[in-house]
């Protein structure tokens, strides 16, 4: 990995948006790591790689990208 991945246990609020062949899903989860190149939440929202996800952390809302899914971790 290009930057240091830091423990964190935060929570966060999670959006999918839908688009024509999915629905929206929200849901809650935790930030379990965070870099300057992203982040690895533990949810049971079942956001596929390539969604695009909305997360508020500490009320302020960030937008990304899912590059990578395992065990509940997106």
């Amino acid at each position: 990995r290009q930057f240091t991945r830091r423990p964190t246990d935060m929570a966060v609020s999670l959006r999918v948006p839908g688009d024509r062949r999915t629905r929206e899903m929200t849901g809650q989860g935790r930030l379990i790591d965070l870099s300057e190149g992203g982040a690895a939440l533990r949810s049971d929202i079942p956001a596929a790689v390539g969604a695009e996800i909305e997360v508020t952390i500490q009320g302020e809302l960030l937008a990304g990208r899912v590059v990578e899914t395992r065990d509940g971790v997106i």
